[in-house]
């Protein structure tokens, strides 16, 4: 018989990762910016109505100074460079720094994967010193602020980047406007493979750059994860989320 090839999907080569990631933020927007003690890594940041947000994604790697990250945290395709343009991608235990809430001297916490636990009710993580990670009405309101659920996605994604082949996404503009300056990477995320709840982050595949980016959080009251959710429309949403799937991280200055 006859056959007939069909061209492959690459959703990662949407993403653009040679793009350099200064070309990727507002040129319209006037930034900020703060120096990682830790690290000395700069990010930029941006004021948003009354919050003041990180404008690009954590990208802190040192688990001798943090060892929640040992085994919870890694770049896309393992690939050192585009935790440089994307940050890296980190399980639940680490954003949420579960060793040092479990060694906290006044209220010491077993939280972290498949732990539930009362988090304090502002959970620096593994943010710089004087931020943390934005709980679920911090969330809102900046959602709120971007025109709600059915409009904020447009707003809040990157002018550039959100461009993936295949259904559903061919023939249609997936990119922002970068309204505020957010720029929301489409930075997919880290997936288990094993059909499991693995602690660590070995034996997971990234997927879906270029198409999705899911932001850490945690529900306000102290509870547990939740994420905001940003994909190739321009719908903007919280979910609770699996906490064996490793997500990016923006910071929210306290």
């Amino acid at each position: 018989l006859s056959i007939r090839c069909v061209m492959d999907y690459d959703t990662i080569q949407g993403s653009s990762w040679d793009v350099p990631k200064e070309d990727r933020f507002n040129p319209n927007i006037v930034y900020d910016s703060i120096i990682d003690e830790r690290d000395n890594k700069v990010y930029k940041t941006v004021k948003i109505g009354d919050q003041t947000w990180m404008a690009e994604n954590l990208n802190y790697a040192d688990s001798i100074r943090t060892p929640s990250l040992i085994g919870h945290s890694a770049c896309y395709d393992n690939d050192s460079a585009k935790c440089n343009k994307t940050g890296r991608l980190y399980l639940w235990e680490a954003a949420i720094d579960s060793v040092a809430l479990a060694t906290d001297e006044t209220n010491p916490q077993e939280c972290g994967f498949q732990r539930d636990c009362i988090l304090p009710t502002r959970v620096q993580g593994i943010c710089p010193k004087g931020w943390h990670l934005p709980d679920s009405t911090e969330w809102s309101t900046l959602i709120a602020y971007a025109g709600e659920r059915s409009q904020g996605g447009k707003k809040l994604k990157s002018i550039s980047g959100w461009n993936a082949e295949g259904p559903p996404y061919d023939h249609k503009d997936q990119n922002g406007v970068d309204a505020y300056g957010f720029s929301a990477l489409p930075a997919g995320y880290f997936r288990d493979s094993s059909g499991g709840y693995s602690w660590d982050i070995s034996g997971k595949y990234s997927e879906y750059a270029g198409i999705i980016a899911h932001f850490w959080g945690v529900v306000a009251g102290g509870c547990c994860d939740v994420t905001m959710c940003l994909s190739g429309d321009d719908v903007v949403s919280l979910e609770a989320i699996h906490e064996h799937e490793a997500f990016s991280i923006r910071c929210i200055k306290d």
